[in-house]
């Protein structure tokens, strides 16, 4: 028993000891336990805490934007779905881009001068801009210079007035200042009545009815006698028509003077409704002769054209075109000339007398070749 205290004895230092480094180690645990681990574990709390609060954060995010794309991947679909019902469309917007780019390029030269014009043309605005400047100032100074006159000619109307005041105002001065001037009227053209005007186209027109109408009643000749030469046969007709359109001019000249026609030159006025009375009678003597009843109908059309082309009631200007080209190959409308200069003009006729001179000429000379005709034989 002593022996087992004396050993407990001995025992008792070195557990005392063990205890002394185990309380020393506790506390070194403790302090490192106090210091290092529960900070740590309470960062790792914090941390796992941030951590889940950012897990729950971004999976909401994480659905959310599955969700965004589900809706996109839903309307991509419905996208394809309009690209592949508006293909078509597209393609038919294709072809028609490529023809209007042909369209362009084939333009291409015309858009080229259109620019040069349009640059031209700004060009020349700028120079019209230019000059309206310049006139606007123009304009300014003539104004100005018009206020100026205007003013003195208000002062110049008020020294006139005071002087008109003081003159002698008796009943010879009011009648010169009421009419300082006396009018002349003068006609230049002696058609003071249409029927005067409208005599020319009337004359004309007579004339050639007249030689119409001669021809066709008295044809080839009376007596049906065959003659012996175209010269006799000329020198009948004539004879005959010669004295008819020599009477008939001298009628209708007569008659004009009976119901009071003034004309500026009575004597020239019966050389020229002569002229005209032989030529027309020359060329229907001619044609009817000539072509029977075909030269009736051909004297008839002329008749018609000479009435539209001769300009007797209306200016020639006013007709068709074709009327205008037609006009100086027909007698009448130098015919209508002679005589206008005869009653109202200043008898210029010389050129028109002679160019009647040479139809009534070249038609009465064809009559002589007419022997060689057959019928006439």
């Amino acid at each position: 028993m002593f022996g087992k205290i004396a050993d407990l004895k001995t025992l008792v230092p070195g557990a005392s000891q063990t205890i002394t480094d185990l309380s020393t180690g506790l506390n070194s645990v403790n302090s490192s336990l106090n210091s290092q681990i529960l900070p740590g574990m309470n960062k790792l709390d914090t941390g796992l805490t941030t951590f889940n609060s950012q897990l729950t954060s971004g999976g909401q995010k994480l659905s959310s934007g599955f969700t965004q794309y589900a809706d996109g991947v839903a309307k991509a679909n419905a996208g394809a779905q309009q690209l592949a019902s508006k293909s078509k469309d597209l393609q038919s917007g294709t072809m028609q881009l490529v023809s209007g780019l042909t369209q362009l390029q084939a333009n291409g030269p015309s858009l080229t001068s259109g620019s040069n014009q349009l640059a031209s043309g700004a060009k020349q605005i700028s120079t019209g801009s230019q000059q309206l400047a310049n006139g606007g100032s123009s304009l300014t100074n003539g104004l100005g210079t018009l206020n100026t006159g205007a003013t003195d000619l208000s002062t110049a109307l008020t020294k006139a007035d005071d002087s008109l005041s003081a003159t002698n105002s008796t009943d010879e001065n009011a009648k010169k200042v009421a009419a300082p001037l006396k009018l002349k009227h003068t006609d230049h053209d002696n058609v003071p009545v249409n029927g005067a005007g409208m005599t020319p186209y009337m004359i004309n027109v007579t004339l050639f009815i007249g030689a119409l109408a001669t021809n066709v009643v008295i044809g080839v000749g009376f007596s049906g006698e065959k003659w012996k030469s175209g010269r006799e046969f000329m020198f009948a007709k004539i004879g005959t028509n010669g004295l008819v359109a020599l009477l008939q001019g001298i009628i209708v000249w007569g008659a004009l003077a009976l119901l009071g026609l003034s004309p500026n030159h009575w004597w020239e006025m019966l050389l020229v409704v002569l002229l005209i009375s032989f030529a027309y009678m020359a060329i229907n003597t001619f044609f009817l002769t000539a072509l029977g009843k075909v030269g009736e109908f051909v004297m008839i059309v002329v008749l018609v054209l000479q009435l539209a082309t001769s300009a007797g009631t209306y200016p020639l200007q006013l007709a068709p075109k074709i009327y205008q080209v037609i006009s100086p190959w027909l007698p009448m409308t130098y015919g209508l000339k002679m005589l206008r200069e005869t009653i109202g003009l200043n008898g210029a006729i010389l050129p028109e007398a002679i160019l009647f001179v040479v139809i009534i000429a070249v038609f009465t000379f064809m009559l002589s070749f007419f022997k060689k005709f057959s019928r006439f034989a």
